[in-house]
């Protein structure tokens, strides 16, 4: 849910591996790169939606 600011609570994770690279994403239909995140859906736990969240994009 978006507030009056125009923001929304949302839950991001850096993934690197042990040589300290990171996981980008390119975001869908643009030109843009993120780390990967999505909207914090109300009631979960930030840890367990950060876990959904990687598990839906890494597989």
């Amino acid at each position: 849910m978006i507030d009056d600011d125009g923001y929304r609570p949302n839950v991001g994770i850096v993934i690197c591996n042990r040589q300290g690279q990171v996981m980008w994403a390119r975001r869908y239909g643009q030109h843009s790169w993120q780390f990967p995140q999505g909207a914090l859906i109300q009631g979960n736990q930030p840890s367990r939606q950060c876990i959904g969240n990687c598990s839906k994009r890494l597989g």
